[in-house]
């Protein structure tokens, strides 16, 4: 799913919510916290019990990272992009736990303030990843990726196709066991012999 851009008196950081509301500790002052919390539930449809776990912003955008019960009641972290229009805050896109760069600039995110939202430890550590991707898919833009062990889950856009990629690292490199539209499920990936554990990870699962 930042430092806040806001004025003298709103340079703090929000210390943890402790609301009966399914809230988390954001990184944002406490108005805009909570009026980007609302947007997120009111736009989760299908999730349940959404705990935002801490909100990065910077110039009128957004980008927050939360954890929801799926229909199957399986917890999984997702993050949301949001864009500030006036005094109100709207959803750009709903993306994966680990959302890459390609995220921000498929949706116009000002180069200078994407660093706001991702921080380097995170892009740092789904480089390599995507940029084998893209080598190989220069037209897709790949909005997260989810990292375990020696592999690695991408969720991928191109024109208006959507889907996800499995890849596995060998040595320095990557290597794409499957790519496809739609969903890689469990049994896709158990196919390809990732472990149980590793497949939880990938799939955002808690």
């Amino acid at each position: 799913m930042k430092r806040a851009e806001t004025a003298a008196g709103f340079s703090i950081f929000v210390i943890v919510l402790l609301f009966f509301t399914p809230f988390a500790a954001l990184v944002v002052s406490g108005d805009e916290g909570a009026l980007i919390q609302e947007v997120i539930i009111r736009e989760g449809a299908g999730m349940r019990n959404i705990q935002v776990r801490d909100v990065k912003s910077g110039d009128g955008w957004a980008l927050a990272g939360f954890d929801y019960d799926d229909v199957s009641r399986r917890t999984r972290g997702a993050s949301a992009l949001l864009k500030k229009s006036g005094e109100t805050w709207q959803l750009v896109q709903f993306s994966g736990k680990t959302p890459t760069t390609d995220l921000l600039r498929q949706n116009n995110v000002p180069p200078g303030y994407r660093g706001n939202l991702i921080d380097a430890a995170s892009v740092s550590k789904t480089r390599p990843a995507l940029a084998y991707l893209h080598s190989i898919f220069p037209r897709q833009s790949f909005e997260s990726i989810e990292i375990s062990g020696k592999y690695a889950l991408a969720r991928w856009y191109g024109g208006e196709e959507s889907g996800m990629t499995l890849m596995r690292q060998s040595g320095n490199t990557w290597k794409i066991l499957l790519s496809t539209g739609g969903e890689i499920d469990r049994s896709a990936m158990r196919h390809y012999a990732v472990s149980d554990e590793h497949i939880k990870e990938l799939l955002g699962i808690k």
